[in-house]
């Protein structure tokens, strides 16, 4: 499912996209560790998990805001709000 609002395309993202965030991370100044927890690798696994739960603002193809959101069945949890 996707929306456009005001020319900005919220989705889930895909694999191949999961290279932006570290640099929107880096803008937006959050916590962000390429060589620890936010290897390619383990955002990979985790988009593997829960693919929904990686939405992307889109602006274009520029990622413009990020939010990964998970949950446990019983409580959600909003992550990496950026923009």
């Amino acid at each position: 499912m996707s929306h456009n609002i005001d020319h900005v395309m919220l989705r889930a993202m895909t694999l191949e996209e999961l290279v932006l965030l570290g640099p929107l991370w880096e803008a937006a100044e959050l916590s962000y560790r390429p060589q620890g927890r936010d290897t390619q690798r383990n955002l990979a696994d985790q988009w593997t998990a829960n693919r929904d739960g990686f939405i992307g603002a889109f602006h274009g193809v520029d990622l413009v805001g990020s939010v990964l959101a998970t949950e446990d069945g019983r409580r959600g949890w909003i992550n990496r709000l950026a923009v």
